[in-house]
Parts: C-alpha cells; sequence; structure tokens
C-alpha cells in the first residue's frame, strides 16, 4: 500500500479516519494510540505481510533493551553496544547482504551463492530510528515511555516507508494528548498539504519519470540535447517525488492531530552545499550529524580531522542511500564538495550568490546522474552522450514517453519541443520562485475557493493516477 494509490485514498484512509475521530473525546488517548497501532501494522502488513512479525520482533527487542537502559546503570553501554549492533545486523543482513557476497567474489575471486533477499519496507529508516531511540535514552533525553507508545513511534504508518526520522522526545509528548479537542484548522491544513504533495507525485514526478526511464533504458539513442533534458528530468523527478512524499506524511500526520517535522524546504535554492544538505531529507542530516558527526569529533579536533569526519558522514549516507558503489562515490562526491567549500569558504563568500547557486544546482544535477544510473557503466554511457557535443532537437520518444497529454499537442502547428519548453518553464517557477507547501499553508485561508482548488487538484491527481508507482526514498 502506497500513499499515491487508490486502496489507500478511497479505502484504507478515509475507513481509518472516521473511527479514529470517533473515538475522539469519547474515550482515553490510549484507545487512539491502538488505531494508530493497528492502521500501522495493516499498511505495513499489506505490502510486506511476511515481514510483520520481524517488525513486531524488532519493536519488542528494543524496547527491551530501552527497559534494561533505564533500569540497569552499571551495564547501560554494554546493552546500548548491543542493541545498536542488532540493529545494525538486521539493516546489514536485509540491506547489504547481497551487496557484501558480490565484492567478496569479485575481489577474492570466490563463487559464494547469492540469495535472493526482499528488502523490508523502510527497514532503514526503523533502523535509524530505533538506534536514535536507545541513544537519546542512554543521554537520558526520553522520557518514561511505555510500549504502547514506542509501538506507535517506529510503526507509525505516515513515517515508516520515507521518513522522516522522527524526534521521539516530540513526538511521544503529543501521544497523551490526543483525545483532546479536535482543531478542524489543523484539518484542514494537513489535507491541504496532503493534496499537493499527491498532486506533485502524480501530475509531476511520475510524468518526468516515464521521459527518465526512457532515457536511460535507451542511451544510445541520445543526442546531448536528449541527455541534458535526461538529467534535469531525473532532478525534477526526485525534486518532486521527495516532496511529495513529505508533504503526504505531513499531511496524513497533521490530520490526525499530530506534528512531524518538515523533511523538504526548496533544496534547489540552496546557495550552498551546505545549505542544500539542511534543506534536503533534513531528519537524515539531522541524524548524522548529531549520531553520527559530533560522536566523531565534529568540528572540534582540528581543520583535517573535521574534513575527514565530513567524509565519513557523506560516505555513510550514501551508502545508506543504496548497496551500490554508485550511491558511495555519490556520498563521497557530495562531502568532498562539502569540504571544497568549507576550507575555501572566504573565496566562495566573494562569489555572487547566484553563481554559488549556480554552481551548487549544477553539481546537485550532475551527481543525480549518478545516483540515477545504478551502475558506473550507465554513468559513463549518460556523461558521453552528454558530452559528445551533438546539438539537435529532442528525442520525441522522450515527449511520446512522458504524457498522452503532450502527444496530442505535438499534433498542433506549434512544434512538440515548444511544449515541452512551455512545461519546463511552470516546473522551474515552482521551484524557485514559489513558495513550498508549508510555507503556504502557514498563511493560506480556507475559503471555499481554496477548497474548490484543493478538490480540482484531487480529482485531477485521482484522474492521473493509471498505476501505483513507488515514492523513490520507499527504495531505500
Amino acid at each position: 500500500m502506497s500513499f499515491n494509490s487508490y486502496i489507500f485514498i478511497l479505502l484504507f484512509f478515509p475507513v481509518f479516519m472516521m473511527i479514529y475521530y470517533l473515538c475522539f473525546r469519547r474515550y482515553r488517548p490510549e484507545m487512539q494510540m491502538i488505531l494508530l497501532l493497528i492502521a500501522s501494522f495493516i499498511f505495513y502488513a499489506y505490502q510486506h505481510m511476511e515481514y510483520l512479525p520481524l517488525l513486531c520482533f524488532n519493536i519488542a527487542f528494543n524496547y527491551a533493551i530501552y527497559r534494561m537502559l533505564r533500569q540497569c546503570g552499571r551495564y547501560k553501554k554494554f546493552f546500548l553496544v548491543s542493541g545498536i549492533l542488532l540493529n545494525l545486523g538486521i539493516l546489514v543482513y536485509f540491506k547489504y547482504y547481497n551487496f557484501f557476497i558480490d565484492n567478496l567474489n569479485l575481489f577474492f575471486r570466490m563463487n559464494l551463492k547469492i540469495h535472493e533477499v526482499v528488502l523490508p519496507m523502510g527497514i532503514s529508516f526503523i533502523v535509524f530510528q530505533q538506534i536514535a531511540f536507545l541513544v537519546d535514552t542512554y543521554m537520558e533525553r526520553i522520557p518514561k515511555t511505555n510500549l504502547l507508545s514506542y509501538s506507535v513511534l517506529i510503526s507509525y504508518f505516515p513515517h515508516v516507508s520515507s521518513g522522516p526520522i522522527l524526534v521521539a522526545e516530540d513526538f511521544l509528548k503529543q501521544l497523551p494528548f490526543l483525545s483532546r479537542n479536535i482543531s478542524w484548522e489543523r484539518f484542514a491544513s494537513g489535507l491541504y498539504i496532503f493534496v499537493m504533495g499527491f498532486g506533485k507525485k502524480v501530475l509531476v514526478a511520475d510524468i518526468f519519470a516515464k521521459a527518465v526511464d526512457w532515457g536511460y533504458g535507451n542511451i544510445a539513442q541520445l543526442n546531448s540535447t536528449s541527455a541534458l533534458f535526461v538529467s534535469i528530468a531525473y532532478s525534477i523527478q526526485i525534486y518532486f517525488d521527495f516532496s511529495g512524499y513529505s508533504d503526504m506524511a505531513m499531511g496524513i500526520s497533521r490530520m490526525l492531530q499530530i506534528e512531524i517535522p518538515n523533511n523538504f524546504n526548496s533544496p534547489y535554492k540552496a546557495d550552498t552545499i551546505l545549505d542544500f544538505w539542511d534543506r534536503w531529507h533534513i531528519s537524515l542530516t539531522k541524524f548524522l550529524t548529531k549520531y553520527v558527526y559530533i560522536p566523531l569529533g565534529g568540528n572540534r579536533e582540528g581543520k583535517w580531522k573535521t574534513y575527514i569526519n565530513i567524509m565519513i558522514v557523506f560516505v555513510v549516507s550514501g551508502l545508506w542511500h543504496g548497496a551500490s558503489w554508485t550511491f558511495v562515490v555519490w556520498g563521497a562526491l557530495h562531502g568532498l564538495f562539502m569540504v571544497v567549500v568549507r576550507h575555501y569558504k572566504s573565496f566562495f563568500e566573494k562569489v555572487p550568490l547566484i553563481l554559488n547557486k549556480v554552481i551548487t544546482l549544477s553539481f546537485v544535477n550532475l551527481t543525480w546522474i549518478l545516483f540515477r544510473a545504478g551502475s558506473f557503466h550507465t554513468f559513463r554511457d549518460m556523461m558521453l552522450a552528454l558530452l559528445k557535443n551533438n546539438w539537435g532537437a529532442l528525442n520525441r520518444d522522450i515527449c511520446d514517453a512522458m504524457a498522452p497529454a503532450l502527444v496530442k499537442m505535438i499534433d498542433m502547428s506549434l512544434p512538440y519541443w515548444f511544449w515541452t519548453v512551455i512545461i519546463l518553464f511552470v516546473v522551474f517557477i515552482m521551484i524557485f520562485f514559489c513558495k513550498n507547501v508549508q510555507e503556504k499553508s502557514v498563511t493560506l485561508k480556507y475559503t471555499f475557493s481554496s477548497a474548490i482548488w484543493v478538490v480540482m487538484v484531487a480529482i485531477i491527481s485521482l484522474l492521473s493516477l493509471s498505476g501505483v508507482s513507488s515514492f523513490v526514498y520507499e527504495l531505500f
């Protein structure tokens, strides 16, 4: 089950919300928490029924470690290390087992067998969430928590598949007050954010995804113009895909009267690469800073040790994104650029702001090619297509792949590339000059006209939903 599926939008969520709100003010908050837990388990089981017992075991084990950390002061470090190692062990097995075996076979000329291991939904986010909880408990930042509250925290369905990584203290302190008066303004805000995120995913990300898939599947047919368009198309796809998911997760949660942190804040408006990572996947950046960078020493042990720590963090980030050397190199390149910007800070401060923005965005777009490629061979072919200086008309098959509506436009008197330019122009305006959805929701007046706008976007998105496409970060 995914947020952008008919079963979620037309059945699961409406039915759950009806039951959920019927329990408000009639029952204690525990009832809402039980309903949240049941709904989260159903949501998880719909996609990976076979891994529901693993999720339950993981929750029970980590909660037991949590109790030990609170009660056994003498062995706190032992229980903390044991908990972290078990969580990392689960992540390594399901996400990196085949990657590890492949490299053993490659470097040591071995012939170890590869086992088909299906990646459980949200395993990376669940593991990081639990590690953060255990570390914060060890540091005595977590208030007393019962098993029900902890289970809701880990399995909470608006965030379980693609984040954000929740701040446990902030989330848990909201649960005891779920039975208080309903804020219909908050509900309306949540509905608006959800619908806008849904529109981003279906009407923008999925459209450009078709062009990207065709381009990477037919690299040999691409001239430089088409290769450039495909690279830009993927930058647009992943932007609106992750932005759409983040909006939908926040909107669902807000309709449940629960606030979760913003995980996406217009990153393509960033001035520097540091600013970019303060805006892109915000919860992951905060997690790696708090639980990896600072424990390594942060910036407290001299300039060069700081640079090493930065590189370690970004290599970990790359490996977290995927079990492939392309992700490792992608992360390392971002780390290296971060080091360069920090080392030559005085130089970049003298560079005009607009030029800094162009440099940052160009670097991000270039590295997205490696991120999407999946292999160095594919990356090489795409770069050769981009650099072979064979500029010409945009490949018409790319436009055909994007949308039937665009194909119809092609039959008009204006050339097909004109409509492609128009679409790109509208998207660029949305990215660089419009407020993001969270910003708009703060000042939006929920009037009849705004309600009509939300309904129109919802209907158009539903009618455009030809199939369920995965969110990019669901694969991590």
